[in-house]
């Protein structure tokens, strides 16, 4: 299911995406492998100075956040009934710095939480992403 719209007053780009999967695991294998899986991401994007930057006309400053959810193994043990984990969320916020509307420059901060198939917490990660990407 994908989800996509614009608060044009705003000029507030939301999209986000959600599946649900099922995968024909042969009965062989371990619990380890999901035979089902769903997940998620929601993105905002805030544009907050559209303009001349550096020489560089048309070009623009974006507020982003983006919210993801996986669970990567939907079920229980066959042995004891128990939840199996396998699962993440992350939180990600930064600036963009859009040259056009096909070449952009990000600096994101990631907060990131996972845990393993029985549930153990696999700790809080935490760090900061440049990257860049055109498109043609």
């Amino acid at each position: 299911m994908d989800y996509s719209n614009e608060i044009h007053k705003l000029k507030t780009k939301i999209t986000g995406e959600f599946a649900f999967v099922f995968v024909q695991v042969p009965s062989t294998y371990t619990q380890v492998y999901g035979s089902q899986q769903y997940g998620g991401f929601l993105d905002i994007a805030q544009p907050i100075y559209s303009g001349k930057i550096f020489r560089i006309e048309n070009s623009s400053i974006v507020l982003a956040a983006r919210f993801e959810y996986l669970d990567r193994n939907v079920g229980v043990f066959r042995e004891t009934g128990d939840n199996i984990f396998d699962d993440m969320w992350s939180i990600t916020g930064g600036l963009n710095f859009r040259a056009s509307q096909n070449s952009v420059l990000k600096l994101n901060y990631l907060l990131k939480s996972q845990r393993d198939i029985l549930g153990n917490d696999m700790g809080l990660d935490s760090g900061f992403i440049f990257g860049m990407s055109t498109y043609f």
